[in-house]
């Protein structure tokens, strides 16, 4: 039997609620990484939904990104998620999801919660640096030495799923990216840093890296796909 989630989401609350005029929003002018790294198994199972299951080994993703136009102007994007199969299909369960911008516009069109954050992104010295922070203090750090061009054809980019609150209660929704790539790279050699001093109890710390697997560095344009429901909370 595979293993399942072990988060039941009727226990959630402060979801948001989604616009029925949500719409995608293209960004242009991206710069974005995604990084895949092993995790452990109960700090994954945690965070799953009850109807999600595990996958072999359990990963994690840290996608980033900045753009610097779009439908609210320039913004920053940084979304944790944990690896799961639902339905037999691969998805990024989201566990944190910051916003450099928009925070209230992004809750209405993707679902919540999410937070106010300050994201970078910079090209130097042949790699790419990136940095997550909330309000008030460093989250991580995602290194890309190296980088190496690719065909984008290699990439992948598996649907997210979160939650929003609906007519009776929390409901699931699931959200994607459209990627239109210019100019991919590969890195062999990522490191993701919890930032120091974070409580280990913090889940940027339980999701510390154990393996990397794999991690890309992308500049091009985006568009972030609206929500859609996908099943009541059980």
């Amino acid at each position: 039997m595979p293993d399942r989630g072990l988060l039941n989401i009727s226990t959630l609350d402060g979801l948001p609620a989604l616009d029925d005029s949500r719409a995608d929003w293209k960004l242009t002018g991206v710069r974005w990484c995604q990084a895949t790294f092993e995790v452990d198994r109960d700090a994954v199972l945690s965070v799953l939904p009850c109807d999600v299951s595990r996958p072999i080994p359990c990963y994690a993703r840290l996608f980033i990104a900045v753009a610097e136009g779009g439908p609210h102007g320039a913004m920053g994007v940084a979304i944790l998620s944990a690896g799961s199969r639902n339905e037999m299909m691969p998805r990024n369960v989201v566990v944190q999801r910051l916003v450099d911008g928009p925070v209230a516009a992004a809750e209405r069109a993707f679902g919540g919660p999410v937070q106010r954050g300050k994201i970078t992104l910079e090209r130097a010295d042949g790699g790419v640096i990136a940095t997550v922070a909330d309000e008030t203090r460093a989250l991580a750090t995602v290194r890309l030495p190296d980088l190496r061009p690719i065909d984008d054809a290699m990439l992948r980019w598996d649907p997210w799923l979160g939650y929003a609150q609906g007519p009776e209660g929390p409901e699931m929704i699931e959200l994607g990216l459209k990627a239109m790539p210019r100019a991919p790279f590969l890195s062999r050699k990522s490191q993701v840093e919890p930032a120091p001093g974070l409580p280990r109890t913090d889940i940027w710390n339980r999701f510390r890296n154990l393996n990397t697997i794999s991690a890309c560095f992308v500049e091009g344009d985006l568009t972030l796909q609206a929500a859609r429901l996908r099943a009541a909370a059980v």
